[in-house]
């Protein structure tokens, strides 16, 4: 198992760069997009087409405008300052757990419900460990031969 010092914020960063180039210093590298100054007012300009409201919570409910089979849009609701925005969009990546989006999809096909209660969530620990030195791995090491 591999964990990154950042978590997934790589993964997210990439998103917002790629969508709003403006949003992120510097070129689209992954040393530019992981350490780039963070230009918060581009995420959220007014008469953006994308625009990453600041302040809100994550999505309440989601569903399609329709019937999901032949709707072309999603309506989203979120919060901001307790009040219930909703939004129109084409589409909606959500990338939380799945033991939250199928509470807050509301019209997802059953066989996609089905496929979230495949996933089996638990708490893991990371831990940095700093040794001063080297011996001390050595030891370690051959304690667990024996």
């Amino acid at each position: 198992m591999i964990s990154a010092q950042r978590g997934n914020s790589g993964i997210a960063r990439h998103f917002v760069k790629t969508i709003l180039p403006d949003a992120i210093e510097g070129r689209r590298s992954l040393r530019d997009v992981i350490n780039g100054k963070v230009n918060w007012e581009a995420l959220d300009r007014k008469g953006s087409k994308v625009r990453m409201r600041l302040g809100s919570t994550a999505a309440v409910r989601v569903e399609h405008e329709g019937p999901p089979d032949s709707s072309s849009a999603v309506l989203v609701t979120y919060l901001n300052g307790g009040k219930a925005y909703r939004v129109k969009a084409k589409g909606v990546v959500m990338a939380g757990s799945q033991q939250m989006n199928k509470h807050v999809v509301r019209d997802e096909p059953d066989s996609l419900t089905q496929a979230m209660d495949q996933f089996h969530h638990g708490p893991m620990l990371t831990v940095n460990v700093g040794i001063r030195q080297a011996s001390t791995c050595r030891s370690i090491r051959e304690s667990r031969r024996s």
